[in-house]
């Protein structure tokens, strides 16, 4: 019997060391991922900083810019699909954040592989781009996320931690406007001004920054509630509909 307990045990650790990991890796390339664009862009190959990070797709290689060389399409394609597959992954507490979650990690692999055009869009000559629809969508999805599912575990936060809670909300809050937001800022940006502006990148950098910095709080407020270990030793109720979108916990 002892060793059965052992089992289960470990078998629950592992399990929340999957959902550890998981939302440690979005923090890691959130936080990174505009940075390694420019870096190894700059660093490895001489590309200069692009006007988006989205341009790097098509970023040519400096020293035979007619052959149509581009080292950077496959960090920039594999750096979205690696923080598609974390989000799709990673299972929500809500059957709609759940669903938020495995919209916006489809979102971020349809960024990939449906690439914006080979020419920068500037000023009217912008038109209708599918690679737009889906970044955008993919940061609405987030924002649903943190706006209305993120509040529904801060209820299994102990009380030694309930003075917390009124940071985490106003922190979630700030978040799910900053997402919503900063889409649009680079969407107005990329709008009315030239290609070689610099100042898209850096708003669609501030968007992935955010991304990272929900995730480190959300990280921050499961280790706190231990939630997720209460869950699997059955010891946790599911969400009321305080806080979240649906009461019942995700299948």
């Amino acid at each position: 019997m002892r060793l059965h307990n052992q089992d289960e045990q470990a078998l629950s650790e592992h399990m929340l060391a999957t959902y550890k990991t998981l939302r440690r890796s979005l923090i890691v390339l959130g936080l990174t991922f505009p940075f390694l664009l420019w870096g190894v862009g700059k660093g490895l190959y001489g590309i200069p900083l692009q006007s988006s990070m989205s341009r790097y797709y098509f970023a040519p290689y400096p020293e035979s810019p007619d052959e149509k060389i581009f080292p950077m399409r496959i960090w920039f394609a594999g750096g979205l699909f690696a923080i598609g597959a974390a989000l799709y992954l990673y299972k929500g507490f809500t059957n709609w954040e759940n669903v938020a979650l495995n919209l916006a990690g489809s979102c971020a692999a349809l960024v990939a592989l449906v690439p914006m055009a080979i020419e920068p869009c500037t000023g009217s000559n912008c038109s209708f781009s599918w690679h737009g629809l889906f970044a955008v969508l993919l940061f609405l999805c987030l924002a649903f996320v943190a706006l209305f599912c993120a509040q529904a575990t801060l209820q299994y936060l102990p009380p030694e931690h309930k003075h917390l809670l009124p940071g985490f909300r106003l922190r979630y809050k700030v978040v799910g406007v900053l997402m919503v937001l900063s889409p649009l800022g680079a969407f107005v940006l990329t709008r009315n001004t030239e290609g070689q502006s610099y100042f898209i990148f850096w708003a669609e950098a501030f968007c992935v920054l955010t991304f990272a910095w929900y995730w480190f709080e959300k990280t921050r407020e499961m280790e706190l509630s231990k939630a997720e270990k209460k869950a699997v030793e059955e010891k946790l109720k599911p969400p009321t509909n305080k806080g979240g979108v649906i009461p019942k916990l995700a299948v």
